[in-house]
């Protein structure tokens, strides 16, 4: 979440909103300069709002409130320090309902988009979470410029309910397989999870010869803390789509807990090279990241080590007429918190991609449109463990290919239009269960 920043310019705004399903919110935003000589700038910004679902029984608030302050004391010295409370109370509606009764035929007709996949009194998601920061910069002489920014978030949340297993079973009245009767399983989970970042930039420009450079030289440390408790019911009364009953009890078992630990350090530069119509960027990175998993309860603990150099180019011709291809290329590393249903740690999510594709904004406007095609590979990554409701697996490789377009029309000064369309097509291309070529589970082919 991008929070506002403070401003310049006075804002004062005050929204209330009321609308279906009993919706009702009220939210400010307020800021501008505390002092006549605009050394001190601030930011208050606000939110409360109550509403319910097209689902039955469904239910969300949250509360927000997010200040910040900027300090100038010179043109070259700027502090911003940061602040935001959120708090979610909601009744979740599990998730979404069976293709077979809403997309597909069902001998039984077809099942009620207001469906409650839930309990009623169980369902519950709670949610606490607080983050402190600030962003500071120092501009040192006419090519170097100091830059440090630091967060913190402290993250509370619970989540309670009973949800359907995928696939419908035998009717318990008739013997039948007739998909009347879904499977469930419950969860009751809470979590704590505490986050730390701090990132150095040093921030140079200058001139070689004919060619313009702004070089970033940069060292992040990044510490990622989770704590979880989770019970499980396997065995939860099933549900009729048809003739829902509830007040069904749960009975919440079979224990699970984790703590782990994460903590990256990066050390990257980057450099960014115009020349005449040409703008060149190369960059590199180089990580070192420990993950630490612990499960309390069976007494496991895996701790693992890795270092990974990672890189990124791109190349861009920028015509008079406001005409830009473009060409990109980029790699990543990600270490992954949290272990199997067996215990093993999980190895980290590496990727490339390459993008080529074309802007075209005039000159002198805001107003653009680009068109852009990628490809996107990804290995090790994460995907929900069927077999094992509640957990993960790491399943392979998967390439995603796409095709994005981007348009914005700038009518004037206070109205933009944007419009924006994607085709992605996402497989596997490994797979350790024999899905290489089908969609992953959760994402749209």
């Amino acid at each position: 979440m991008v929070s506002k920043r403070p401003t310049e310019t006075p804002v004062h705004q005050l929204k209330v909103e009321a609308g279906s399903y009993d919706h009702k919110s009220i939210a400010l935003d307020l800021g501008g300069p505390l002092d006549e000589q605009g050394q001190f700038l601030y930011r208050l910004t606000g939110l409360a709002s109550d509403s319910q679902d097209a689902i039955d029984y469904v239910q969300r608030q949250r509360q927000f409130i997010a200040p910040s302050l900027t300090w100038r004391p010179d043109d070259d010295t700027q502090l911003t320090v940061f602040a935001q409370f959120q708090k979610d109370n909601d009744v979740p509606e599990a998730q979404g309902l069976p293709s077979v009764g809403t997309v597909f035929a069902n001998p039984n007709g077809k099942i009620d988009r207001d469906l409650f996949l839930g309990e009623p009194g169980v369902n519950a998601y709670d949610r606490d979470q607080f983050v402190v920061g600030y962003e500071f910069s120092h501009r040192l002489n006419d090519v170097w410029t100091l830059k440090q920014n630091a967060r913190y978030a402290d993250v509370d949340d619970r989540y309670r309910a009973p949800l359907h297993g995928y696939k419908f079973v035998t009717n318990p009245k008739t013997g039948l397989d007739d998909q009347r009767y879904m499977t469930r399983y419950g969860v009751d989970w809470k979590q704590h999870n505490k986050v730390f970042g701090v990132d150095n930039i040093a921030q140079a420009e200058f001139d070689t010869g004919p060619f313009n450079h702004t070089v970033l030289v940069g060292l992040d440390y990044y510490h990622f803390n989770s704590k979880y408790h989770g019970k499980y019911d396997y065995n939860p009364p099933i549900l009729d789509m048809f003739t829902p009953t509830y007040g069904q009890s749960l009975n919440f078992g079979n224990a699970y807990q984790w703590d782990n630990t994460i903590i990256q350090t990066g050390l990257y530069v980057q450099d960014q090279i115009k020349y005449e119509k040409w703008v060149l960027v190369l960059g590199g990175r180089n990580d070192w990241a420990e993950t630490d998993n612990k499960a309390p309860l069976g007494g496991a603990h895996t701790n693992v080590k890795n270092q990974s150099f990672t890189g990124r180019g791109g190349l861009v011709y920028l015509f008079d007429n406001g005409l830009a291809p473009f060409v990109s290329y980029s790699e990543s590393f990600l270490p992954l918190s949290g272990t199997s249903f067996q215990r093993s740690a999980f190895e980290p999510s590496t990727g490339k991609q390459y993008e080529v594709g074309v802007k075209f904004q005039p000159p002198g406007q805001e107003s653009f449109v680009q068109v852009s095609a990628y490809q996107l590979d990804q290995e090790n990554i994460l995907t929900t463990d069927l077999a094992n409701p509640g957990f993960s697996i790491q399943s392979g490789a998967v390439r995603s290919r796409g095709i994005e377009l981007e348009a914005k029309a700038s009518l004037n000064e206070s109205l933009d239009v944007i419009a924006s369309a994607s085709r992605n097509d996402i497989k596997y291309t490994k797979d350790n269960d024999g899905r290489e070529g089908r969609h992953p589970a959760g994402m749209p082919p």
